[in-house]
């Protein structure tokens, strides 16, 4: 996956990282998910998977090991990003080497977004072994690492064509350019990559993706009550539910009552976007909807309903289903014809500008999946809810209908379940609990167009971060 390794007595080499993306979240890797690169240098055709899972001290990670005719690396990077150990072994010296950093690097800060900057300071520390034995290297060495996102853009590459991040890496105290990045978040990597050298700033190498294929890991959906059962028209009916995945987050689910309304989105807020609390100083009471929030939205048919102001849920990527934000909307530009769509343009009330996709034409009517209504309250990992009232049933003097709910995970995999409940003018009035009150949905605070303030750019960079040597790995993508 990336980053330093100690090369006996030579200085490091900066090696390969990899990006990853699907929600709001961070990205998660999955065993057997695995890319295919051909490289401008040595290495060739080069195959990266996700073999197995591990531990990395008391977090769970995974380990990803990329290989080719030039050399085998090998990482393990936590949930949250962070590279904690790398194992090289070079196919072309009798060379290899084991490296820990401290602290982890925090190689990627999710939602990527164009113009946020992060710094990785850390340190590190190693064995090695070459053709004269075993050696310890000196250190710990302490470096600095500099990346922003540049831009969003399209890119095509033999595995097909991309929206992507373009993301730059800068070594050297964060002042000299290193690397350039094309993240894609439908393919969880970078499907292009340049490298420069330290010393002259020529290109050094590069890869394309050629193929690519992800694990599918379906979300867990059970269905655990609904009351009352049977019930009257009009009386309020509860419907509580549970949606998990093993290695990520259920991003959305949608429940289909069966009466022809309009289904009813539960979505998982796992971004901190719209709390003003990522701004350092302010008081987490200015928190507009908290990070780990499930919250419940409606769709809305009439887009000439949707108000300035209002926070809506929506894909800003139509070829990306499975990647949903919720931002408050900013301006809104009526259609130009009596059959286009309305466009929003959306802004997190944590965020210092507008969204990227502002600049670009803005968000369409058609991209909005629903209208933020209430905040919940989840009384568990994963436990959900939902209530309804049925219409009057006229005539008939009862009917049943099916109830429908389908998750969605961050990887875009889906799963649904289904109960059915009967509707009786006749039946018994039933009480149930009454879920707490709901949020209502929060004004614009005065802190929303205060900036993020930048990481805190410290740890010096030394010289050994400088050299790129052609005859030793240049990295690994993850």
């Amino acid at each position: 996956m990336i980053l330093l390794v100690p090369i006996s007595s030579h200085e490091p080499t900066f090696l390969r990282q990899k990006l990853a993306a699907t929600s709001s979240a961070s990205p998660v890797l999955h065993v057997g998910d695995t890319w295919y690169y051909q490289y401008s240098g040595p290495e060739g055709s080069s195959r990266e998977e996700i073999i197995h899972s591990d531990n990395c001290g008391s977090i769970s990670c995974v380990v990803d090991q990329e290989t080719n005719l030039a050399w085998n690396d090998t990482v393990w990077i936590d949930r949250n990003w962070n590279l904690s150990r790398e194992f090289y072994i070079d196919h072309t010296a009798p060379y290899n080497s084991s490296t820990t950093y401290t602290p982890p690097l925090h190689l990627y800060q999710f939602p990527l977004a164009v113009g946020k900057i992060w710094w990785s300071n850390s340190s590190f520390a190693s064995w090695y072994t070459d053709q004269t034995g075993n050696h310890t290297q000196p250190g710990p060495y302490n470096f600095a690492i500099r990346r922003t996102v540049v831009n969003q853009t399209t890119v095509t590459v033999p595995a097909g064509t991309f929206d992507t991040y373009l993301v730059a890496q800068y070594i050297n105290d964060g002042k000299q350019l290193n690397e350039y990045r094309w993240f894609s978040l439908h393919a969880k990597t970078s499907v292009k990559l340049m490298i420069f050298n330290a010393n002259t700033g020529t290109l050094f190498d590069s890869y394309v993706m050629t193929s690519y294929s992800l694990a599918t890991v379906q979300p867990v959906l059970s269905i655990t009550s609904l009351a009352p059962n049977p019930a009257r028209p009009g009386q309020p009916v509860r419907l509580d539910y549970t949606a998990t995945e093993a290695f990520g987050n259920v991003t959305a689910t949608w429940v289909d009552w069966g009466d022809n309304s309009v289904p009813d989105l539960i979505f998982n807020m796992t971004s901190e976007s719209m709390c003003q609390r990522a701004n350092p100083g302010l008081n987490s009471n200015n928190c507009t909807i908290p990070g780990n929030s499930l919250v419940f939205a409606h769709a809305q048919k009439d887009p000439s309903a949707i108000v300035n102001g209002s926070i809506i849920i929506f894909r800003p990527y139509p070829q990306e289903p499975a990647y949903l934000v919720m931002h408050r909307i900013i301006k809104i530009i009526p259609p130009s014809n009596p059959y286009g769509p309305y466009t929003f343009w959306t802004q997190g009330d944590a965020n210092p500008l507008p969204d990227s996709w502002d600049y670009t034409g803005g968000i369409t009517s058609n991209q909005v999946i629903g209208v933020y209504k209430s905040t919940l309250t989840s009384s568990g990992p994963g436990e959900r809810y939902d209530t309804h009232a049925y219409p009057d049933q006229g005539s008939t003097s009862s009917r049943s209908y099916t109830i429908i709910v389908n998750a969605t995970d961050e990887n875009d995999s889906h799963v649904q379940t289904s109960i059915g409940e009967t509707i009786s003018q006749n039946s018994q009035q039933i009480p149930i609990p009454t879920p707490t009150p709901p949020q209502t949905v929060p004004p614009i605070s005065p802190f929303i167009l205060l900036g993020i303030a930048a990481a805190a750019l410290i740890a010096s960079s030394v010289a050994i971060l400088l050299a790129v040597t052609s005859r030793k790995k240049t990295g690994q993508a993850v």
